[in-house]
């Protein structure tokens, strides 16, 4: 059974920033495309949160619209349904963009533990597989927990 359309027509399996500018009036290829899209990267590093997708960061996807609308009225600040499909794409693509990012910043760590399984990650979770974690002392969320080298799967 197909699944159903997305009500912008977005299509899931092809690269959103590739149908972000099908819709835009600027070619792919120009300064103006290449500014924005630095500028989305920028948008999503001052937003999201490396700790957790962006799916369930609503409150980031508000303030992200916002900025877009803010930064370039000309594409996404209009109320008519075209600018709201420009909007729910450039929102794709900041939503693949952090995920782009989340997994470089995971191959990282699990280069710095020596290619252990990273099992679960996030800004709360304390334990490793078969192994209590201690805290450093003041509880930082900035302070990266100790880690025992000889856990095969660990939690971050």
């Amino acid at each position: 059974m197909p699944r159903p359309k997305n009500p912008y027509g977005f299509d899931r399996r092809r690269r959103p920033y590739l149908q972000l500018f099908e819709i835009l009036p600027i070619a792919r290829e120009s300064e103006d495309a290449k500014s924005l899209m630095r500028n989305l990267v920028k948008i999503c590093a001052k937003y999201y949160s490396l700790h957790d997708p962006p799916s369930i960061q609503t409150e980031s996807l508000g303030r992200i619209e916002n900025e877009l609308k803010r930064r370039y009225p000309q594409f996404f600040g209009g109320k008519d349904e075209v600018h709201e499909q420009r909007r729910y794409f450039a929102l794709q693509v900041t939503m693949e963009l952090h995920n782009q990012s989340r997994s470089s910043q995971k191959k990282e760590l699990r280069k710095q533990l020596n290619g252990h399984q990273i099992v679960a990650y996030g800004s709360n979770v304390q334990q490793l597989t078969g192994y209590i974690v201690p805290q450093r002392a003041g509880g930082s969320s900035d302070v990266p927990p100790m880690i025992d080298p000889t856990a095969t799967k660990i939690i971050l």
